[in-house]
Formats: structure tokens, sequence, C-alpha cells
């Protein structure tokens, strides 16, 4: 949000927890609120939620909601763990010593539940968003995978098959997260 207000954009956040947030940026926090509801309809060209949609327990709400603030023609952005990949490493990591499969848990996304290209289309669709585009997104800068040594190797090898998948446009099957933007109707 800082990043976007330092651009000129006139950005708002929303925060459950608004009451009992640290954040207290001065440039970002007049802008923040406890719900969309306090958000005018029809009012925002962008939505970004990064690592949000699969955090809620009623995303399809969410993106119904920040669907009704967007104004036609805005843009929806999100960055989601590419449950699929996640899945698979999961099934493959059953398989194999508990030394190997441990390290590789301590990298898996374990959510109550994934978020598919397939499902996310159909959520973005009951919202009034189309034009879905799926773009692969390499792991986070920071967090476990810069911690440990062998997650550093680990995230390396990610990121070349990434690009080696992308140069053949699928990418976003074996990326650690994807982000979606979609636009409204």
């Amino acid at each position: 949000m800082a990043q976007a207000a330092v651009l000129g954009w006139d950005v708002w956040g929303v925060d459950p927890a608004l009451a009992n947030s640290t954040l207290r940026e001065p440039s970002v926090s007049k802008h923040m609120v406890e719900s969309m509801d306090q958000l005018s309809a029809g009012s925002f060209d962008a939505v970004l939620m990064i690592n949000v949609l699969d955090q809620v327990e009623h995303p399809w709400q969410l993106l119904a909601d920040a669907s009704k603030r967007m104004s036609k023609g805005g843009t929806l952005i999100i960055r989601v763990p590419n449950a699929r990949l996640h899945r698979i490493i999961h099934q493959v990591a059953s398989k194999l010593p508990v030394r190997v499969r441990s390290h590789l848990d301590s990298m898996l996304i374990t959510h109550d539940y994934g978020l598919e290209p397939f499902f996310l289309n159909r959520m973005l669709a009951d919202a009034g968003l189309g034009d879905v585009k799926f773009h692969s997104s390499s792991l986070s800068k920071e967090g476990v995978y810069d911690t440990k040594e062998r997650c550093r190797f680990c995230k390396y090898c990610v990121g070349v098959l990434v690009s080696m998948f992308s140069l053949v446009g699928v990418g976003h099957m074996v990326s650690p997260s994807l982000f979606v933007v979609a636009r409204k109707s």
C-alpha cells in the first residue's frame, strides 16, 4: 500500500482486525477501514489481494464484495498459493523418507483448502469478473525459503523449473504461487 501511495495512487486498505493492527504508517493508515461495507460501490479502479483469498472463510463473498466496489473495467489482481503444485508435492513427499518429507513439508502451503484455476474461474465469473489470466509467480522473497540453506537451493531449482516451463506456456502449472488478473465486466 505504501508503495502505491508513493506512486500517487489514492490507496485504501481493509483490515478486519484494524483495532489490533500494528500498521501505523501515516501515509496509509488514514485510509484504512475495518470492512468493505465502509467503501463506496463502484469507486475503485483496482483491487489487490495478495495472499488473502485463500485465508478467508468465505472467499466467494469477498470476491463479490470487491467486485461491487470496483468500477466497470476495473482490475482485480490476486496472488494465491498454487494449490495444484503444493498438492502434488505433498503426495510425492508422503512416499519419501521422513527426513526428506519433513523438509518438504516445511515448504508447503497447507491451508484447509486450495484455490485451483478451475475453481477461481468460477468464483470470478460469479462475481461479475472476466478476461481472467493466470500468471506464474515465484516463491516469496522472504520467509521460510530464505532462512535455511537447503531451502534456498530448492527455491533456485523451482525458479529454474518455472522459467523452463514458462517458455512453453505452462509455467503456471509448476509455479509455487499464481497471480490472477481479472476485469470487471
